[in-house]
């Protein structure tokens, strides 16, 4: 019998079977072992769209609780021109209001007099730590770069866990994840926030082996094998990127034919379903940033699939004039570097760009 589909694309769901991050969850479970000896290193995890912050997060909260301390998650919602930065510390408070226990006192009431938003959260996070009596807390703030029309939020943390009597009374140890041009703009914009949140995290794709480990773990007892080749197809296209295993993991799962994905027909089938579900996603609003001068450049460059230099794209370009007739090479560097600035080209070693990703690499070439 064939059972449900154990892959988990959906944005925030769990994978049934987490694989590889060993370096950051011993780097976790280090800061746990460390705030108990009051050397307490808060921690930024950074990392791109799909990486898969989330889902570490998560498993930060539980290993946290299974060691016995009290752990909140709090996704941050994106936040307009038009929101106040106690908007952003009120999310906060409202998230450890329903958290912990009903009978605290409420921080967030509104009262005759104003209260500044660092008094605030300093006010919450004593209560809070006298009334749970637990030996440390652990507060976890998903996308924090969705403060970025709020930033001072993010630098009134860095002040409330700073203060004397938030150091002498309490532990908290807090973890922030965002996308690291996002953290890079808090930085920029309040130098402290990088030196008083250290140690970083930097979420990379996974290997072959470890997408070879979690496929076939998260396949046992469902009544389905992927072969060998099709697991090699899956980080070819891929490159290990966490969101488009497990999309297109989960796409090849309902091409199964009598337990088996083997055949090529079910290959192209699935991948082209994931170039859609993508495109929904993500892709197609990079899509909608290139202009038509660069569009030649990403053509040669998906054509080429392999790193080029300028010269090369020039010369690839020039290869095929009659189709780019008009086209002004001399203005190839430019276009080069605002496809870099647009995110959709990467500098992959000195001088050699190529698309930055394989998916969308097949997507641009699909809809041109």
């Amino acid at each position: 019998m064939i059972a449900s589909n154990p892959f988990t694309p959906q944005s925030g769901w769990e994978p049934k079977e987490f694989g590889g991050r060993i370096e950051e969850i011993s780097l976790f479970e280090n800061a746990l072992t460390s705030a108990k000896t009051n050397k307490i290193d808060h921690i930024v995890l950074l990392g791109e769209w799909g990486i898969g912050k989330t889902s570490l997060l998560k498993y930060f909260k539980k290993l946290a609780q299974k060691n016995g301390f009290p752990s909140m998650l709090c996704p941050i919602g994106r936040f307009t021109e038009k929101d106040r930065t106690i908007d952003g510390i009120n999310l906060i408070l409202e998230e450890l209001n329903r958290i912990f226990p009903s009978d605290l006192e409420d921080t967030t009431r509104r009262t005759a007099k104003p209260i500044q938003p660092q008094t605030l959260l300093t006010n919450k996070l004593l209560s809070l730590y006298k009334a749970i009596k637990a030996s440390l807390i652990v507060i976890l703030l998903d996308d924090v770069q969705n403060f970025s029309k709020i930033s001072e939020v993010i630098d009134i943390i860095r002040l409330v866990l700073s203060r004397d009597e938030i150091i002498e009374n309490t532990k908290y140890l807090f973890v922030l994840s965002s996308t690291p041009e996002g953290w890079q703009y808090f930085i920029d914009k309040h130098s402290p926030v990088g030196r008083f949140f250290r140690e970083k995290l930097i979420l990379s794709n996974l290997t072959e082996e470890e997408v070879f480990e979690i496929v076939k773990k998260t396949l046992i007892n469902t009544g389905v094998h992927f072969s060998d080749e099709i697991i090699k197809d899956i980080y070819k296209y891929t490159n290990g990127h966490p969101y488009e295993l497990q999309l297109l993991s989960s796409n090849l799962y309902e091409s199964q034919i009598e337990g088996k994905v083997n055949a090529k027909t079910q290959w192209e089938r699935a991948l082209s379903d994931t170039l859609r579900d993508l495109g929904k996603d993500y892709f197609e609003s990079l899509y909608r940033q290139i202009t038509e001068r660069e569009k030649p450049i990403l053509e040669v460059m998906a054509k080429e699939n392999s790193p080029l230099d300028i010269k090369e794209i020039k010369d690839l370009i020039w290869s095929n004039i009659r189709q780019y007739k008009g086209y002004p090479l001399r203005d190839v560097g430019s276009f080069i570097h605002r496809l870099e600035d647009k995110g959709i080209v990467k500098k992959v070693s000195r001088g050699k760009y190529e698309i930055f990703d394989r998916m969308f690499l097949e997507y641009f070439a699909k809809r041109e």
